[in-house]
């Protein structure tokens, strides 16, 4: 299985979750961890440091 894959099944089982906590956030999952940020550009530099996406 993919980390992809691992992600989006991740995702899935965390998404009520996620809505009910990070609404109107960026979110994004990188090896099965979530990494939120109050824009895209918070969001997505924690997410480069641990990812290989």
């Amino acid at each position: 299985m993919t980390a992809f894959t691992k992600d989006g099944e991740w995702i899935h089982r965390h998404f009520e979750e996620i809505v009910d906590q990070y609404a109107g956030r960026y979110v994004a999952v990188a090896n099965e961890e979530l990494f939120v940020g109050f824009n895209e550009g918070s969001s997505r530099q924690s997410f480069k440091k641990v990812s290989s996406y």
